[in-house]
């Protein structure tokens, strides 16, 4: 799950559509964007349902999409 600031969204992505965008283009097929508290407790049950499918940290960009060499963290 990541959380996301309408300022952040809009500044950074252009709003929802460049957001979920952006996502899709790194791989993330299933993003979907949730507006409620229910909505949220509802992900949260089928996150841990499914999860394990990708773990780790989300970013703007990944080393692969500016071509520069993935550096792992081993924490």
């Amino acid at each position: 799950m990541i959380v996301v600031d309408d300022l952040d969204l809009g500044e950074l992505f252009g709003g929802v559509e460049g957001f979920t965008a952006k996502l899709k283009r790194q791989g993330f097929e299933n993003a979907r964007i949730l507006k409620t508290p229910e909505e949220v407790a509802s992900a949260r049950i089928e996150i841990l349902k499914a999860f394990a499918y990708w773990s780790g940290p989300w970013r703007p960009e990944y080393p692969w999409e500016i071509g520069k060499p993935a550096e792992y963290e081993l924490n």
